[in-house]
Order: C-alpha cells, then structure tokens, then sequence
C-alpha cells in the first residue's frame, strides 16, 4: 500500500512537470537574490554598534568640554565683588562737590559747550570738565538745497531670469510681533498660511556639525570605513561626500572650522574638503565642469539657467561654425 501511494502521488503528467518543475535560470537567481538581500543587515549587525559607539563617544567627550569651557569663558568675563568703602547711602546735599577744572574758552560764538563728568570706581568723586566745539563750515550754499534720488525700480534683462525659492513664500521667516501683547489672539491664523517654519526646518546646529565631523574622520581613519559605507549607518542627516550643499564635509568647510581638543589633539589628518576622482581621464577631467559655466560669451553668470545647454549641442555648435 505504500508502494501504490507513493507510485501515485510521485506520477505526474508531462503537462504538471513541465510546469511545477522549476528550470535552471530558477535555481540560479533566486539563491543570489536572498544572498544580495541578506549581505547588507549581516553588514549592518556587524560594524553597526562600531559606528553608533563611536558617535556616541564623541557625542559625550564634545559636551563635555563644552560644558567646560563655557563656565571657563564666563569665569574670565567676571570681576570679584569688592563692596563699596560706604554702606550707607547719602542725600544729595551729603555728596562733595565736583572738582571743576581749568575749560578752555572760545573765541566763535557758535561754539557748542559739552559737559563730561568723569566718575570715579566708587562714585565718590566727580571730576567735571567743559570741551568747546567749533562749527565747520564746507563751504556749501545753503540756499542750494539737496533732493533726494528719485524712486526707480529695475528688471532683469531678457537674457537673465531670476530664480526663487519656490519656498519662500509658503515658509514662515520669522514670528512677527512677538513681543505685541494684541498679536497673541492673531498669531495662530497668522501662521496658518505657511506649511512650515524656518527655525524648523532650516536650522543648522553647528555643535551637532563638528561631532559629526569628528565621528567620521575617526571612522574613516581608524577604523578605516569608506564614505560610502558611512553614509550606509545613516546616522547623518547629510551624506559625508555629495553634492553642493547635501555634503556634510562641504558644508562644514564653508565657515571658520572650530578646534576643540577631541578634534585637534590627535594625530589623524583632517577630512579632505576636495576629491580626484582617477577613473575619469585628464579630458573628462576638465570638462565635466563644463555644464556648469554658460557658453554664451556676452553672459558673465556661472550656473546660468536662461542658456544652459549640453556639451553635446556645444561640441555640435562648434563644428557646424568650423564649416
């Protein structure tokens, strides 16, 4: 009997073979797929809690010296207390008179008389002394009088156009009367109008910035991970190397770099801001930039917009003017 049921249930007709066997591209692709898929969560279990320790430490040596050196900066900007010489305080009548001293006297009687009455650290003495200004006359007719510029307003020209952040207008900049008491009732309508808000979306830590620098540089240096695989840990808001302003390192290298001592006591290099990439050959090079300069030899704007155009219908130009 199990014979017969086995003989059954393995006896299939050609029709049933030929379509539940699976054929040899199948037997191929999928074991590949499900290894592609797996390689990176095994990636990411593995040197992932290496990266976010990192970051971490940095994190906390970061504010720990800024807790540090904060209560430095205001201890220098601090003067002891030193208490007067008098705790009482006197009346008018009780202060001494003020030390006149020697004024020079004018000889225009347009001069101007300035008092400057000088104070002493505890206030208990005033030196008065009397400075006389004389008028300078430039020589100008005052019959003449001087009118203002007429108002005048300017366009672009035909060639240029003018690009907006298409935000600008559904961003709000700023709280406008904050400080009004009659604009508390107001400010909720008021900011309706807006999708969002620049303090937002638009702020930019710059403590948060220079921990991240760190972390990459010491990523990449010690335990030697590729930009790219850094960018994988998506610990960052921005990717290390990308374009424009997307780049963390670009970004940060648009202002004063701040040292701090878990940043400038080490004795790995800091983060190149420029890169060669040596695939591309000394041609490609130099003209991969090319699209980003107008041809146009009467407009002086990079990155212009009104005649941008390919190198392929520049290289195309050029011949046909050769012709």
């Amino acid at each position: 009997m199990d014979s017969d049921d086995d003989y059954e249930t393995n006896t299939q007709g050609p029709e049933e073979s030929e379509i539940n066997t699976p054929g040899p591209d199948e037997f191929e692709s999928e074991p590949e797929e499900e290894e592609q898929e797996d390689v990176e969560p095994l990636w990411l279990a593995e040197h992932g809690p290496i990266a976010f320790q990192v970051y971490k430490d940095v994190w906390n040596e970061f504010y720990t010296y800024e807790t540090i050196d904060c209560q430095s900066t205001i201890d220098n900007l601090s003067r002891p207390y030193r208490p007067g010489k008098a705790q009482w305080y006197p009346m008018p009548h009780q202060h001494p008179a003020p030390q006149a001293q020697h004024s020079y006297r004018p000889s225009n009687p347009d001069s101007q008389r300035v008092t400057i009455a000088d104070f002493d650290e505890d206030e208990s003495t005033v030196r008065v002394s009397h400075v006389y200004t004389d008028p300078t006359d430039v020589g100008r007719d005052r019959s003449v009088t001087l009118d203002p510029y007429p108002r005048y307003t300017t366009c672009t020209s035909a060639t240029h156009n003018v690009l907006s952040d298409p935000s600008m207008h559904s961003r709000a900049k700023f709280f406008p009367y904050a400080d009004e008491k009659e604009f508390d009732e107001e400010w909720p309508e008021y900011l309706e109008e807006f999708r969002d808000f620049a303090w937002q979306t638009d702020f930019v830590d710059p403590d948060l910035e220079m921990i991240q620098l760190e972390a990459t540089r010491r990523l990449y240096y010690i335990h030697n991970y590729t930009y790219e695989q850094i960018d994988e840990f998506g610990m960052f808001k921005r990717t290390v190397r990308g374009k424009g302003k997307e780049s963390l390192i670009w970004h940060a290298s648009q202002r004063d770099p701040f040292w701090w001592p878990g940043a400038s006591l080490t004795a790995h290099p800091p983060l190149q801001t420029s890169k060669v990439n040596t695939e591309l050959s000394l041609y490609d090079e130099v003209t991969r930039d090319l699209i980003n300069f107008c041809p146009r030899l009467s407009c002086a704007v990079s990155f212009c917009k009104a005649h941008e155009y390919t190198l392929t219908e520049i290289a195309f130009a050029q011949v046909n003017h050769a012709l």
